[in-house]
C-alpha cells in the first residue's frame, strides 16, 4: 500500500476531521504494486455505531481504488468516527478512520 486517505473530492486533499455538514466523504487508496487479479477488492463503510454504511462495495483490481459514502438524501453525515476498511479477498489491507463533527 503506497497512499490511503480521506477527502471531500476524489483526488483531492486529505482531511481527517470533517465539519458537521459533511453529506459525503470519499475514501482513496493507491498501490504501489498492482494487487493480483484473483483477489476480488472491496470497500466497507461503518458508521459511528458500528453499523455497517450499506453493503461492501465491489472494485475492479487496479492500482487505485476510490470509493465514498454520503448522507441520505442530501442529509449530513452522522456525527462521530466512521470506519473505511479495504479488503483483498478475506484480507484486510487498510483500515482508515475519520471524524465528522
Amino acid at each position: 500500500m503506497h497512499e490511503a486517505y480521506t477527502s471531500t473530492n476524489p483526488g483531492g486533499v486529505p482531511v481527517r476531521h470533517f465539519p458537521p455538514r459533511t453529506q459525503t466523504v470519499f475514501a482513496q487508496f493507491r498501490f504501489a504494486a498492482r494487487p493480483r487479479s484473483s483477489l476480488v477488492l472491496t470497500v466497507s463503510w461503518y458508521k459511528p455505531n458500528g453499523q455497517r454504511a450499506g453493503p461492501p462495495v465491489r472494485k475492479p483490481t487496479s492500482s487505485l481504488v476510490v470509493s465514498y459514502v454520503s448522507g441520505r438524501q442530501g442529509q449530513a453525515l452522522p456525527r462521530g468516527t466512521w470506519l473505511s476498511v479495504l479488503r483483498a479477498g478475506r484480507t484486510v489491507v487498510k483500515r482508515l478512520t475519520f471524524r465528522v463533527g
